[in-house]
């Protein structure tokens, strides 16, 4: 081999690098870290082999801290809405994470662990009882992290939304941000937690206006306001989506949440038991969207 002929196959790989190098150094640039970005591509590149994936408008999410709620009706849920999050309002911006609850045995699971790793995920164990979640959840609410929440607290197989975990006022209360309700239509389901990353549906998420919580802001978190936020956050799911949402009435709501523990216990519900256990010892003062469908390929 001649030099000039050397120096023409150096030249001609690298012209074919160049491109890879330049996509990879605005990814960078563009995401929190490397692994969020490559997560971002893959899922760029396979949801659309799988999934038509469709959104009512342009993410609703602010630039600073949000409490994200959404109904659940499968494992996928959480890439649904990761996939449209960095069309915000004013155009592209930068890719960041959701840092959802998650059940802590699925941070184990091969593939789907380095997920919840790269997403930095909140493992909840499963009786639901532990405040650790909770108090972690509203540490990252005050320092500005986007945090997500499914507060059904299982996969919902049915039509209606399912009786809400009060955690998830707890967390709206302490943390005084904009809650966001995300409602997610056509999801699938399967018998595993796999069989729906592999099924094709037509999947539709709808982003509704941010729910202000700050008139609730310094009051005591007793059972009865926390069973009235409740109420307004997921009344406000459920007319997004365009389905029910039956209130528990008072009295009953500590009783069905206990049996949902023990029973199908949440994957994203911090304990609200033990939030006000440790708010009576300590003394506090009294004080569907419009817009055009937009496809995630885009």
């Amino acid at each position: 081999m001649t030099d000039l002929e050397w120096h023409c196959r150096n030249a001609f790989f690298l012209l074919l690098a160049l491109p890879y190098a330049i996509a990879l150094f605005v990814g960078l640039r563009a995401a929190e870290d490397y692994r969020v970005w490559i997560l971002s591509l893959i899922a760029r590149t396979y949801f659309p082999l799988f999934y038509r994936l469709r959104a009512n408008r342009r993410c609703p999410f602010p630039d600073g801290p949000a409490l994200i709620i959404a109904n659940h009706r499968s494992p996928v849920d959480p890439i649904y809405i990761w996939c449209f999050h960095h069309y915000g309002p004013r155009g592209r911006r930068k890719i960041r994470r959701i840092e959802f609850f998650t059940a802590r045995e699925y941070t184990t699971v091969p593939v789907v662990g380095w997920i919840c790793r790269t997403m930095r995920v909140i493992p909840v164990g499963r009786d639901g009882r532990d405040m650790g979640p909770a108090r972690e959840g509203l540490q990252r609410l005050r320092a500005g992290h986007w945090v997500g929440l499914f507060p059904e607290g299982r996969i919902n197989l049915g039509y209606d939304l399912l009786p809400a975990n009060e955690g998830v006022a707890w967390l709206a209360l302490k943390a005084q941000v904009p809650v966001f309700p995300v409602f997610i239509h056509g999801a699938p389901q399967g018998n595993s937690m796999v069989q729906p990353f592999l099924t094709p549906a037509d999947v539709t998420v709808l982003f509704g206006d941010p729910i202000d919580v700050t008139p609730y802001a310094g009051k005591r978190p007793t059972h009865e306001l926390l069973a009235e936020i409740t109420d307004l956050l997921m009344g406000r799911l459920a007319a997004l989506g365009g389905v029910g949402y039956t209130p528990v009435p008072p009295p009953e709501r500590a009783h069905a949440q206990d049996e949902r523990s023990e029973a199908a216990p949440a994957t994203a519900s911090p304990s609200t038991k033990a939030a006000l256990a440790n708010e009576h010892s300590t003394p506090q003062s009294n004080g569907p969207a419009d817009g055009s469908e937009r496809n995630a390929a885009e």
